[in-house]
């Protein structure tokens, strides 16, 4: 997700059902290989671009993939989520 490629990009004019489409896409996530291995090993935060968007927007400091916790697609989710909502409160009612 790089900010000089548009279509990768995620802009505060994009729409929710764009903004959605560019985190799964695009989002490189910081699990492991397979399910049983992020399960064993956790993901890594330091290559996760949605916790760095969630650190960013929510000063969220806690890891959410620790060993055996919660997915990658988890926090892309909750990331989706406040990508929106922030979006949504920057725009104008026509």
């Amino acid at each position: 997700m790089s900010a000089s490629i548009e279509s990768s990009s995620i802009l505060v004019r994009d729409s929710p059902k764009q903004i959605a489409a560019k985190i799964k896409q695009y989002a490189f996530s910081g699990g492991q290989e397979t399910l049983e291995e992020h399960r064993a090993k956790g993901g890594n935060p330091d290559v996760d671009v949605s916790y760095q968007y969630l650190r960013f927007f929510l000063e969220v400091r806690t890891w959410p993939c620790p060993e055996g916790g919660s997915l990658s697609s988890d926090s892309n989710c909750r990331t989706m989520e406040s990508l929106l909502a922030y979006t949504k409160s920057t725009r104008r009612e026509p």
